[in-house]
């Protein structure tokens, strides 16, 4: 069984490679930022002095009206500056440890780059073939896409840039914002030399392992600011001083123990009432934190004697005593939505209500996203 949360091992590597990752990729992209006339100061070199192809305009122009926001939303131009670099440094480093995530986990599943008409299937775009220097999809896209990506001088930039967009593309069907090519911090990338070692990275300096953790995303959230908490916290006392030091300071990643607690204690205890014979309700000790495996919910965290036996019921606007709700009557609010990690250990309750309790309905609850 694979694990729920990462074990103390991993994370304190994790901890340690996020840092280093980030400061590979925020150089190199100040670094492109430097060659559209952008300063570190948020200054701007006047278009005119520069001999920008057309394309290249249009993408100074997009982070032109970045800057103009970040720069109004925090007073200084400096500090809008930080914020761009900082939004763009996490899309490419969160796109690219999630594709090795899903590739870790078997769910990565892109269409053939020989058919792509064809029905996905399932494949790499970071993690290569053993033995090799190139993953799966890579290796397909290279032979369907003929001497573009042999014989060009660019052949190996374009095979890598094109084979990422591709399956930004095709994910961003299913899962939206967090892979769409054409979203507005997506707009400037890394170069390809960059891309390459942070690629190497992922793939030697963590265990596989750890990419399979259901929480392994929630932690690169946590240490991607970890020097800055530091650092707001040194420079100012704790007291922001800006709408960005006041996200700094507070963005914390709640680990699996606490998010199963409360989940456990309002929805779970819910469905408990509700149903009391439910195989979702607590059968003896639960396991400790870093006992528990990634397998299927279980409401075992209730705090006892606090109304978990307490039959539900309600009156329904008819008049009429209800004993239980149907799934999609239920709603749960994320009290603090940044990975999702309330909301999947929700999710995963909801879809087992469904599996566990249709043989002696007359419907099935049916569980849903609302995005």
């Amino acid at each position: 069984m694979e694990r729920q949360s990462l074990s103390d091992q991993h994370k304190e590597a994790v901890k340690s490679w996020v840092p280093k990752v980030r400061r590979l990729l925020e150089e190199d992209l100040a670094a492109q930022l430097d060659r559209l006339g952008i300063k570190a100061k948020g200054q701007s070199v006047p278009l005119e002095k520069m001999s920008l192809p057309e394309e290249v305009r249009a993408i100074r122009a997009r982070v032109e009206a970045l800057l103009q926001r970040e720069t109004m939303a925090e007073g200084s131009a400096g500090r809008g500056y930080d914020n761009v670099l900082r939004e763009l440094t996490y899309t490419f480093l969160n796109r690219l440890v999630g594709l090795k995530s899903m590739e870790a986990r078997r769910l990565l599943y892109l269409p053939p780059p020989s058919e792509p008409g064809d029905a996905p299937e399932e494949t790499e775009i970071i993690t290569p073939i053993p033995g090799q220097a190139r993953s799966r999809f890579l290796r397909d896209l290279r032979v369907a896409g003929g001497s573009r990506y042999k014989y060009a001088d660019d052949a190996e930039e374009a095979l890598l840039r094109d084979g990422l967009n591709l399956a930004f593309r095709h994910i961003t069907r299913e899962i939206r914002v967090l892979f769409d090519p054409d979203h507005e911090y997506a707009c400037v990338w890394p170069t390809h030399a960059c891309l390459v070692r942070v690629i190497g990275m992922i793939n030697h300096d963590l265990p596989e392992e750890a990419f399979r953790a259901q929480d392994f995303l929630g932690w690169i959230y946590q240490f991607f600011n970890r020097d800055e908490k530091k650092r707001v916290r040194t420079e100012n006392k704790g007291t922001s001083r800006s709408s960005y030091e006041l996200a700094v300071i507070n963005q914390f990643y709640t680990p699996s123990w606490i998010v199963k607690a409360l989940v456990d204690n309002t929805l779970g205890r819910l469905w408990c009432q509700m149903h009391p014979d439910s195989i979702l309700c607590p059968k003896g000790l639960p396991p400790l934190p870093g006992e528990r495996t990634a397998g299927e919910p279980r409401v075992d965290y209730l705090v006892p004697h606090t109304g978990e036996r307490t039959p539900y019921a309600c009156l329904a606007n008819d008049g009429e005593v209800r004993h239980f709700k149907r799934a999609r009557e239920i709603t749960l609010l994320d009290p603090a939505c940044g990975t999702m990690h309330f909301g999947q250990y929700a999710f995963g309750l909801f879809q087992r209500t469904q599996l566990a309790g249709c043989s002696s309905w007359s419907f099935c609850p049916v569980a849903t996203t609302s995005w």
